[in-house]
């Protein structure tokens, strides 16, 4: 059974649907008992799809072209 520590170090990961599968009903089951962790669940959900909803500007292409070629050079 997931901790609040835990829960908090996944939700992220959860919001994004990032989280593998085996960690998705733990959390869940935390967030339906905890107060706590569900309230901050339902923050960083709202805050979420506030960014996405008014962070629209496209980036500006010189600068796209610029990341793109100093990525690049970086040597994985």
């Amino acid at each position: 059974m997931a901790n609040c520590q835990e829960t908090l170090a996944d939700l992220t990961a959860y919001l994004d649907g990032e989280l593998p599968a085996d960690r998705v009903d733990e959390l869940r089951e935390h967030l339906d008992r905890c107060f706590s962790c569900e309230d901050r669940a339902g923050f960083e959900e709202k805050l979420k799809a506030l960014l996405k909803d008014r962070c629209t500007e496209s980036m500006p292409t010189d600068l796209r072209q610029k990341i793109r070629a100093r990525i690049a050079r970086v040597d994985l």
